[in-house]
C-alpha cells in the first residue's frame, strides 16, 4: 500500500512538473528551448468570400492567433481556427510536431470550406492540405493556402495566410 502511494506522489509530481514545464514555455519563449519545450506562434488571417453577393457579409478578413508548445511529454500538438462569411465556414488545422535535430520542429496545415445556411456548419465542400515542413529554431516560415467550394457550384473560397514563428 505505501508503494503505491509512493508511485502516485511520483506520478502526481511528474505531471506537475510538465504542467509547469508548459506554462513557463507560453509565458516566457526564452525559456521553452532550456527545458526541452518549443512554442510556435501561428498568426496570420482568413479572407472567406460567400459568392452568391446577396448580403453586406458575404466577404470577411478573419485575423487569428494561435500558440501551440511541442517538447518531451507532448511530442506532437495541433491548434485549430475558425472563421465566417455569411454562409461560408473556414476552418485551419496546424499541427506541429516536435523533432530530435536541436530545437527544429514541422508543421502541417489542413483547411476546410463548408457551406450551408448559417456559420458554423458540418457540410464539407472543400479541403486543402500543406504537407510538413521545417522549421529552425528562433525563424518564421510564411505559407498560404486556398479552399474552394468543390460542391455546390463553387464560387466560394477561403484563402489562408500563415505566418508560423519557432520561438524555440
Amino acid at each position: 500500500m505505501l508503494y503505491r502511494a509512493a508511485k502516485t506522489t511520483a506520478a502526481l509530481a511528474a505531471g506537475l512538473a510538465m504542467v509547469c514545464s508548459m506554462a513557463l514555455a507560453l509565458a516566457n519563449p526564452a525559456a521553452a528551448d532550456s527545458n526541452g519545450y518549443k512554442r510556435v506562434d501561428i498568426t496570420g488571417s482568413m479572407h472567406i468570400v460567400d459568392h452568391d453577393n446577396d448580403s453586406p457579409d458575404d466577404i470577411a478578413d478573419v485575423p487569428y492567433t494561435l500558440i501551440t508548445v511541442v517538447g518531451p511529454f507532448v511530442p506532437t500538438n495541433t491548434v485549430w481556427a475558425p472563421g465566417c462569411s455569411d454562409e461560408v465556414y473556414g476552418q485551419l488545422w496546424v499541427t506541429v510536431q516536435d523533432t530530435d535535430n536541436q530545437g527544429w520542429v514541422k508543421a502541417r496545415v489542413s483547411a476546410a470550406l463548408n457551406e450551408l445556411d448559417s456559420c458554423p456548419n458540418g457540410d464539407n465542400d472543400g479541403n486543402a492540405h500543406i504537407d510538413w515542413f521545417d522549421i529552425p529554431p528562433n525563424q518564421s516560415v510564411d505559407k498560404t493556402i486556398h479552399v474552394d467550394n468543390q460542391a455546390e457550384g463553387g464560387g466560394d473560397t477561403v484563402d489562408i495566410t500563415l505566418h508560423i514563428k519557432n520561438e524555440g
